[in-house]
């Protein structure tokens, strides 16, 4: 199975990059923060702290707090308001220097290019208030 999913990330636009193993990947984020971007649009940013927990800001400037992990080959992403074993799990390979994450879905495709942001205090609002 591992094999099926390996050559189905190489398979991508991202072909003959380098993987970058998911302990390598986490160690590298620990206390930094990270702006996700499709296609050149940022759809959030997340920060990583040293005890492997994180939080996400999503566009409308709402926050969830989460845990992140390795799981097999995969950096897994649980969140506060998910259910109990619901979790989001990505793939990692670096483009001329640049850390891509992919979806480690194959019935859904998404990849993501992260970028390094200066860490700031977020400002989430509740995303019940309007």
């Amino acid at each position: 199975m591992r094999l099926i999913l390996t050559l189905a990330l190489l398979a991508s636009p991202l072909a003959a990059q380098d993987i970058v193993a998911p302990s390598d990947v986490l160690e590298r984020l620990r206390g930094t923060t990270l702006a996700y971007d499709a296609d050149g649009v940022v759809v959030g940013v997340e920060r990583f702290r040293e005890d492997d927990t994180v939080t996400v800001q999503h566009l409308d400037g709402s926050c969830l707090d989460g845990e992140v992990y390795v799981s097999g080959d995969e950096l897994c992403f649980r969140y506060e308001d998910e259910a109990e074993g619901e979790e989001h799990c990505w793939w990692s390979v670096e483009i001329d220097g640049d850390l891509y994450m992919r979806l480690a879905d194959l019935d859904r495709s998404m990849t993501l290019r992260t970028q390094r942001v200066p860490d700031r205090p977020f400002q989430c609002r509740d995303p019940n208030m309007v």
